[in-house]
């Protein structure tokens, strides 16, 4: 009976998190018996449930599916309802309007960091749509024949070194 007990109060005490088969999960103790507090490194793999104390722990998770940013001008094909294409101005001063598509992943291994610097999902989905088009507005500093944006995009990632969260492809 007294197993019985400790068993039911211990369960009482924890809460059940699951990630879907695209989703890591990241832990966040609040306080900490054993171990570190704060936003714990590791993830937790996709397409399990686990068992963690409430009132003490936080859940989050990630979608690390492949997703596209579609930044277009057709409200009709993008996933914001108002006009998002990106606009440039050439060299001899025209200005031009392009639609673009960002493929990108997060890394799980960065997943941990994510939540630790720019949020939990919903915030890091903006933070992206703002950093593709900071990534892409450096194609325009380029001198003539510099090369592409997209270069442009790799050289300001690589000065974040492993701060690097998402994979584009």
């Amino acid at each position: 009976m007294r197993k019985l007990t400790l068993l039911l109060l211990l369960a009482a005490g924890c809460t059940f998190h699951n990630t879907d088969s695209t989703e890591v999960g990241v832990l966040t103790r609040k306080i900490a018996f054993f171990g570190k507090s704060g936003v714990q490194p590791e993830t937790y793999p996709p397409g399990a449930t686990y068992t963690f104390p409430a009132f003490i722990t936080d859940w989050n998770v990630y979608n690390v599916a492949l997703q596209n940013l579609a930044m277009v001008r057709s409200v009709q094909k993008g996933d914001r309802g108002s006009r998002d294409d990106v606009e440039f101005k050439t060299h001899d001063g025209n200005d031009i309007a392009v639609d673009v598509t960002v493929a990108w992943r997060i890394d799980t291994a960065k997943a941990p960091w994510i939540l630790e610097h720019v949020g939990p999902q919903h915030r890091a989905g903006r933070a992206e749509r703002d950093d593709q088009r900071g990534v892409l507005r450096l194609g325009e500093a380029l001198p003539q024949g510099g090369g592409s944006a997209g270069e442009a995009g790799a050289r300001a990632r690589s000065g974040r070194g492993d701060r690097r969260a998402c994979d584009p492809r």
